[in-house]
């Protein structure tokens, strides 16, 4: 609701940003290279916080709710994917490292992933 933000005091990024993400549907940010799209996620993940205005998630604005919280129901794809070292499963694990063997699974199913992970070697 708008939102401003800048990096520094004198140049904001984004300049009374509004818009509405429909419920319950996945919310794609796309847009040209240098346009706030990553500034985007980092607001509404919290790593900043906006300037003026607010970010609100069914009607309740986020810098009111804890960080932990908040990051807990955001699911983020980077552009450019990237896999570390190890294991499909120990990249999977990497998201929540608490996580269980069966819970990987089910993130992999989530993610239309299983098909593949089966298909390798040692999948």
């Amino acid at each position: 609701n708008n939102v401003t933000f800048g990096y520094n005091a004198d140049t904001p990024v984004l300049r009374d940003l509004s818009f509405t993400a429909a419920a319950g549907k996945v919310t794609a940010i796309v847009g040209a290279s240098g346009a706030g799209k990553s500034t985007l996620v980092a607001l509404l993940q919290r790593f900043y916080d906006v300037d003026k205005g607010s970010i609100e998630v069914d009607g309740q604005d986020i810098a009111k709710v804890t960080k932990h919280s908040l990051r807990q129901s955001i699911a983020y794809v980077a552009q450019a994917p990237y896999l570390f070292e190890g294991t499909i499963r120990d990249n999977i694990r990497f998201g929540r490292l608490s996580a269980t063997d069966a819970e990987i699974e089910q993130a992999a199913k989530l993610a239309a992933a299983d098909e593949f992970i089966r298909q390798q070697p040692q999948g």
